[in-house]
């Protein structure tokens, strides 16, 4: 390699590196101002400190993103940018411009419009039968296998079906043309119409199904996307602005000083100090951990592999070793005075119980355990929602003791049962194939049903889901009866849920025998339907 093209590509190389540096930040501004909107009692310290800390982690994924892909771009194409692509892309841009009266835009029109159609047949058609196998189906390889025949066996569908509408377009398009009708319809105003219908319509879109949007974390997605759309318009603008035709127009005016050029690969080091020091700021780093939509995993990241934040702290304050005690002989409740900050810090799980005096019964009490999936406790009226969603069990809370920091160990059922069973955090509890799902419990797991059944007491449980039908599902162990109502059709059962319960539990008072009556509802769960006497509204989230 000459020693001008050596020159050349590290020029390009660089121009490449600082366009995305300045795409990255961008997109850290932003991260941080939608942190800021959802965000509450955030200081301006506080506010300047996150906006530090936010773009610092962005320009470190700026650094391994540009580092990657420059020399990815290098190796395939001979130039470290993606400028050569641009310029084509630009040049064909003018070329069908010149030609957009011609037949040849009328072929070239016909398939525009057979992609766009067939690609959008084939993602809706996918996501379909996805989301299917995944509802209806529980063996990840099984489901796994099964999409990508199917995505084959669709995607060759989809090729033939683009060849026969092409050609059909085509004639019907040339057709056209030949006649000099609908000469404004033609391949570059097609294009930059859809783009800003799909530009105009995201909004609604996104608003009318915003919690699937949230669930997939999408501003998260939209984020990184824009970043990467954006680096290399910015790399392209950049040299046409240094080196281009814009040049001369502008007489060098946006050409980047010395320092700024080669300054630019000193920023990575910044950042990361910027990182450590920073995230020493409580409400920074707050805002980042519990509002970022997209920096909070480059700093989980980080925290995992490197604990960068530990390099700057010069607290007193010592690790914390097995158990959760504090290493240097401190007690925990000492710690938890001067060491945990309450606005970020999470409690710590103790794994010695703490002192209790044991309750004294004439004789052993009997249990009656209810459960019900998916439910918001902020959904709730006694917990202070503000519609009537839930009226018999806010007269029932109002006799009852309320406990209004209990969690779920889990966002899913199946972790959150073996969890309750086990008495254990769902990671903590031996799993035998956890691939599967519901996954075996390991043996030497002791289940409550277990423990209950070995005390005296009569086991029984009536549930309503189709997870509960596996027989050889490790929470059924100690149960003399685990009766599953609903299987597969789970909608509107909970009054035979109920009555079934009730005949149950009128059984089991009938003995002498303490008994222990596990009960379970699935009504809440999804497909949402609205109820007979209460009006809850329209949206899904209703």
């Amino acid at each position: 390699m000459s020693e001008q093209s050596k020159n050349s590509t590290w020029k390009g190389f660089s121009a490449w590196f600082r366009a995305g540096l300045l795409a990255f930040a961008i997109a850290g501004v932003g991260d941080w101002a939608l942190a800021w909107s959802s965000s509450t009692g955030v200081g301006a310290v506080g506010l300047v400190a996150g906006l530090v800390e936010f773009v610092a982690i962005w320009l470190l994924a700026a650094t391994l993103w540009a580092l990657a892909s420059g020399l990815a771009l290098w190796l395939a194409t001979g130039s470290a940018t993606l400028n050569p692509v641009l310029k084509r892309l630009s040049a064909g841009a003018r070329r069908w411009w010149k030609q957009r009266h011609t037949e040849k835009d009328g072929e070239r029109l016909a398939t525009v419009w057979a992609v766009g159609c067939v690609i959008a047949l084939f993602g809706s058609a996918s996501v379909a039968i996805g989301a299917h196998l995944i509802a209806e189906r529980n063996i990840p390889w099984l489901i796994a296998t099964t999409i990508v025949a199917i995505q084959i066996a669709l995607a060759v569908g989809c090729l033939v079906l683009a060849l026969m509408l092409r050609r059909g377009l085509s004639a019907v398009f040339v057709g056209l043309r030949r006649r000099g009708w609908l000469g404004f319809v033609n391949t570059p105003t097609v294009l930059a119409a859809s783009l800003l219908i799909a530009l105009v319509a995201a909004p609604f879109a996104l608003s009318s199904r915003s919690d699937v949007y949230f669930a997939v974390e999408g501003p998260a997605l939209t984020l990184l996307l824009g970043a990467l759309v954006l680096h290399p318009i910015i790399a392209y603008l950049g040299a046409c602005f240094s080196d281009g035709r814009l040049a001369a127009r502008f007489h060098g005016r946006f050409q980047l000083p010395a320092w700024m050029r080669h300054g630019s690969w000193a920023i990575p080091l910044m950042a990361v100090l910027s990182v450590g020091a920073v995230s020493q700021h409580a409400e920074a780093r707050r805002l980042l951990v519990l509002h970022g939509e997209a920096a909070n995993f480059g700093f989980n990241a980080m925290q995992r592999y490197t604990d960068l934040d530990r390099l700057f702290d010069r607290s007193d304050c010592p690790p914390l070793g097995p158990g959760g005690v504090p290493a240097d002989g401190m007690s925990i409740e000492e710690y938890e005075e001067h060491c945990v900050d309450p606005r970020y810090d999470r409690p710590f799980q103790r794994e010695v119980a703490p002192d209790y005096e044991r309750p004294e019964f004439d004789e052993p009490p009997a249990f009656v355990f209810i459960t019900w999936d998916a439910v918001r406790v902020d959904r709730l009226g006694f917990m202070g929602h503000d519609r009537n969603t839930t009226p018999h069990l806010d007269r029932f809370a109002g006799r009852s003791l309320v406990f209004n920091r209990a969690f779920a160990a889990d966002s899913g059922t199946g972790p959150s049962f073996w969890s309750l069973m086990a008495g254990k955090t769902p990671f903590q509890v031996q799993l035998e194939h956890g691939e599967s799902f519901p996954p075996p419990i390991s043996e030497e797991e002791t289940m409550l049903g277990e423990l209950l059944e070995e005390a005296g007491y009569q086991t029984e449980a009536v549930m309503c889901g189709g997870i509960f039908g596996q027989e050889d599902w490790g929470i059924r162990r100690g149960f003399a009866r685990f009766e599953n109502v609903c299987s597969r059709e789970s909608s509107h059962r909970a009054p035979e849920l109920t009555e079934q319960a009730i005949e149950t539990f009128q059984q089991l008072a009938d003995n002498d025998d303490p008994f222990f009556l596990w009960v379970h509802y699935f009504d809440p769960h999804h497909p949402y339907t609205n109820h007979p006497d209460i009006g809850y509204g329209t949206d899904r989230l209703d």
